[in-house]
C-alpha cells in the first residue's frame, strides 16, 4: 500500500495534478490518499507524472505500512 499526499500549504490548486490524476482532490481525505499496488484500476505513470508536473513539490508519494 501506497500513499499519496497533498501538502495544502504548497498546493497553489494550478490543476497540474489534476490533469494527471482527473478527480484527485475531490478524491483525498485528510489531504491522502492511499493507493494499492495490487489494483489493476491504479496509473502508477500517471502519478509519477503528476508528481513530476507539480511546480510547488505539493505531492508526495511514499509506501505506507499499517
Amino acid at each position: 500500500m501506497y500513499v499519496l499526499t497533498i501538502d495544502q500549504s504548497r498546493c497553489a490548486d494550478c490543476g497540474n495534478c489534476e490533469r494527471r490524476l482527473p478527480g484527485l482532490h475531490s478524491k483525498v481525505i485528510d489531504n491522502k490518499l492511499l493507493v494499492n499496488e495490487v489494483n489493476s484500476d491504479v496509473d502508477f505513470v500517471a502519478i509519477f507524472r503528476a508528481l513530476a508536473d507539480c511546480l510547488t513539490e505539493a505531492l508526495s508519494f511514499r509506501r505506507f505500512n499499517g
